[in-house]
């Protein structure tokens, strides 16, 4: 995708949302979190790197809660922002293949 139309005007758009995304190591797993990120909200998801199942989510109203002080993932009212975000990642995006 070209980044053309932000070189030549700083408020143009290219994506509705950027993704990010990063491991992290617990006691007994693999994790990989996938952030995305639109103009007022950040979605994470943590995802076993094994299997692929989710472990935790994260929700921060940027605009509202720019220091990240309040997850707001688990509230209901928020719901349907959670659920247009996490269409932006696939189910398995980083899954190992399952050792049998």
């Amino acid at each position: 995708m070209s980044l053309r139309p932000v070189l030549d005007d700083a408020s143009a758009r290219v994506r509705e949302v950027a993704i990010s995304q990063y491991p992290r190591k617990t006691k007994d797993r693999q994790l990989m979190g996938y952030s995305i990120r639109d103009d007022r909200w950040r979605l994470t998801l943590w995802r076993d790197r094994e299997d692929g199942t989710l472990v935790a989510s994260e929700l921060y109203d940027e605009e509202g809660d720019p220091d990240e002080t309040v997850n707001l993932a688990d509230r209901s009212e928020h719901s349907d922002v959670v659920r247009r975000l996490s269409t932006h990642i696939p189910p398995l995006v980083g899954a190992a293949p399952r050792r049998q």
